[in-house]
């Protein structure tokens, strides 16, 4: 058990706790719905930076692709999330080491960045 979900047990504890004062409940259940909105995507991060980021050899590596190849190698991008992916790599001279390091690119979140798993290379 995750310290995220270890806290969300005493919290809801807490709430299920019929003698807690009704304002430390109020203050409890705001907590909760918070962290419960919040554990997800951090546990989703924490899987992502665990996976391995292998492609084959013949894979492109995704530090090298221009707009128009992000585009033909991964049909699923539009020409948004692929100029998001360009322009932020052009912008901050970022050469992504792990799919993981995508997350900092404002349209990439866990799914997309997974989704590039074997499909290009990093490094």
């Amino acid at each position: 058990m995750s310290r995220e979900e270890k806290v969300i047990d005493m919290l809801r504890s807490v709430l299920a706790d019929e003698e807690a004062k009704p304002q430390h409940r109020e203050a409890v259940a705001e907590a909760l719905a918070l962290l419960e909105g919040l554990c997800p995507p951090v546990m989703d991060v924490a899987w992502l930076a665990r996976q391995s980021c292998e492609a084959p050899p013949d894979a492109p590596n995704i530090n090298d692709l221009t707009l128009e190849e992000l585009r033909e190698h991964l049909p699923s991008f539009g020409p948004g999330r692929a100029g998001a992916i360009v322009y932020h790599r052009e912008k901050t001279g970022t050469r992504y080491q792990h799919p993981v390091d995508l997350l900092a690119v404002r349209t990439i979140g866990v799914k997309i960045a997974a989704s590039l798993i074997g499909k290009v290379r990093f490094g």
